[in-house]
């Protein structure tokens, strides 16, 4: 009886975990680079269970439809690099030298974009990003 309790409380505990941490190994089946090309804000940046989107307030994403990327804050370029999809077009790659080094002088946690990212689900007006223990939600401007 024990046993079969502590199972079932188990298996509640685990599926709640689950949920909390959006956990999910199936990316999108493709997209084409024409979806990702715009502008976009980060909507919420989430480092483990931390909670840091307060660090990209008023930063907004350019992907360039020459494969250009830039980091802006209002006029400002904040940095550049570059972007493009891989792994049959469910990967969203993204390089700035900047950040190389994890460097913080452009602005905490600013070089946290600068990865190669899974694309967990995009829509006409949003793009969630997955690596590893991080994720990004964006909004299109």
């Amino acid at each position: 009886m024990y046993k079969m309790l502590f199972v079932i409380v188990l298996s509640t505990v685990w599926m709640s975990c689950d949920d909390l941490l959006d956990i999910s190994i199936d990316p999108v089946e493709s997209v084409a680079p024409d979806f990702v090309e715009g502008e976009w804000t980060v909507k919420k940046f989430k480092d483990g269970l931390e909670n840091e989107t307060s660090s990209f307030a008023g930063i907004v994403l350019v992907f360039n439809p020459n494969g250009i990327f830039e980091m802006r804050q209002g006029a400002d370029l904040i940095a550049d690099g570059s972007w493009g999809l891989t792994d049959g077009d469910q990967r969203l790659d993204i390089r700035v030298p900047a950040f190389a080094n994890e460097d913080e002088s452009l602005g905490e946690d600013l070089y946290e974009v600068a990865d190669d990212w899974r694309l967990h689900r995009i829509s006409d007006d949003e793009m969630h990003l997955k690596g590893g223990n991080e994720s990004f939600e964006l909004l299109r401007q």
